[in-house]
């Protein structure tokens, strides 16, 4: 009798344990949907994180974290939120995101841009995906994990840091961060934005997501090139080489020069990987592109054209072009244009530019707008396994991989003060929601969110040796 009783008695605490649980992650997938929302409605286009940055500093205060900002103006509000105070000294695994958003045209987009609307099972707007929606998952990950480890005396402590100004390079908050506050901080690993689940990248299983884990990134490199000249003024004379037809032309050679391709070794060891998962003769293939005999079989995948042109290229982009024009019927003095370069590591900025001004000729000048942080690879060491374990833990049957990070971000600021950095964004990224970054109608989906906020929070708890 009595052991029935005290089965009985078990059933029912274990009811009423699942039930407080299932009732406290209902609670946490509300209030973090309403988080990004929130998030979302703050126009926070680079330069004006502040607003965002107060409401997020108060958030965290209310949920019990620890907050410590490092500056505070409307330019350059940067701030973090820990497990414990960062007066502990305690080494920290810091989690790391940015409030700045790129501009937008608010007449393409189906909805308000700073809306925050949530519909369609997706919470629509400017940043959901570049980074707002990733560092809600981190803050809430973090109240979760505060709520767990209140009483605990932990050997590590676990932080989140926001930034300013990731999307103009960084000038006012990584930087600052980097120069000023690093060691008060503390890290032991770094964990940023960065690769995403892929679909469609293993022939033989185009429905295995492989999560690529950056462990670098290219360097980024914005030029200006303009061209001057002394025009006669009316466009119905123009048989001369005015400003903007000389800049066409020297835009016309850069844009059709040929890049060289370059397998450095952590596009090997990706490749190596990739080809390991697929197997077999295409397996083999994938391994061993960058070999002579395999390369001119392969070739179209690394062209200009081809999916892995980035991984293995230095990418030029012309994202604008501009005069000084004074009306529709006259001939510019000047014009210019930007282009956003990103150089693969280890390639030398001094004879990237020094190409670009033999292709654009002596009469273009060419000036450097920004030029980024460039670093080693970071290891895959236990941060990195930590990372990969969290991921395999919440995306069941997925696969995890060191990649390079064809685009740039805060990472490898910090990367060259020699932390080890890993870019993350633990979600399935398909196309349609890939070509919404910083495009027209960006969105997360919310299953994706709660997945993501779901691998933070099982990251967190590894990282401390947490079996809970």
């Amino acid at each position: 009798m009595k052991k029935i009783v005290f089965f009985l008695l078990f059933l029912q605490f274990s009811w009423q344990i699942n039930k407080a649980n299932s009732v406290e992650y209902v609670n946490d997938s509300t209030e973090l949907v309403e988080l990004l929302s929130k998030m979302i409605q703050f126009n926070t286009i680079s330069g004006n994180e502040k607003d965002l940055g107060l409401f997020l500093t108060e958030w965290c205060i209310q949920s019990g974290m620890q907050v410590r900002v490092f500056t505070d103006v409307d330019s350059s509000y940067n701030f973090i939120a820990s497990l414990y105070p960062l007066s502990n000294n305690k080494p920290n695994y810091v989690f790391m995101g940015h409030m700045d958003v790129v501009g937008v045209d608010a007449d393409a987009w189906t909805n308000s841009p700073f809306s925050g609307i949530i519909k369609d099972g997706c919470i629509w707007g400017r940043g959901a995906i570049d980074d707002k929606g990733p560092v809600s998952m981190q803050l809430m990950a973090l109240k979760k994990f505060c709520r767990l480890a209140t009483n605990l005396d932990l050997p590590f402590n676990v932080s989140v840091l926001m930034l300013s100004g990731e999307e103009v390079g960084g000038s006012k908050g990584s930087s600052v961060i980097a120069k000023s506050f690093i060691n008060e901080i503390n890290p032991v690993a770094m964990f940023g934005e960065g690769g995403s689940g892929m679909i469609n990248i293993i022939p033989s299983k185009p429905n295995l997501v492989v999560f690529g884990i950056s462990v670098n990134e290219k360097k980024p490199l914005w030029l200006k090139v303009e061209a001057k000249t002394k025009s006669r003024g009316h466009s119905a004379a123009s048989s001369e080489l005015y400003a903007t037809k000389r800049l066409i032309k020297a835009l016309i050679r850069i844009i059709d020069y040929v890049r060289p391709v370059r397998f450095d070794k952590l596009t090997k060891q990706m490749l190596h990987e990739l080809g390991s998962i697929e197997g077999g003769f295409k397996g083999y293939m994938l391994k061993h592109s960058y070999r002579w005999y395999v390369y001119p079989l392969v070739k179209s995948y690394y062209s200009d054209e081809g999916p892995f042109n980035p991984l293995v290229s230095n990418t030029i982009t012309v994202t604008e072009i501009s005069t000084d024009k004074e009306g529709y019927n006259s001939i510019p003095q000047s014009a210019y244009a930007i282009l956003d370069c990103r150089l693969l590591p280890g390639s030398s900025e001094k004879l990237f530019i020094a190409k670009m001004k033999f292709l654009a000729g002596n009469k273009v000048n060419i000036s450097v707008l920004l030029s980024g942080a460039e670093a080693d690879d970071s290891p895959t060491n236990l941060a990195f396994s930590n990372m990969s374990m969290a991921l395999l833990e919440n995306f069941k049957g997925s696969k995890a991989i060191p990649f390079l990070f064809p685009a740039s971000s805060d990472n490898n600021t910090f990367r060259a003060l020699k932390i080890p950095v890993f870019g993350i964004t633990p979600m399935i990224m398909t196309d349609d929601l890939m070509k919404t970054i910083h495009n027209a109608n960006e969105r997360m989906p919310i299953d994706q969110l709660l997945k993501g906020f779901d691998t933070y929070f099982t990251m967190m708890k590894i990282c401390e040796g947490l079996n809970i």
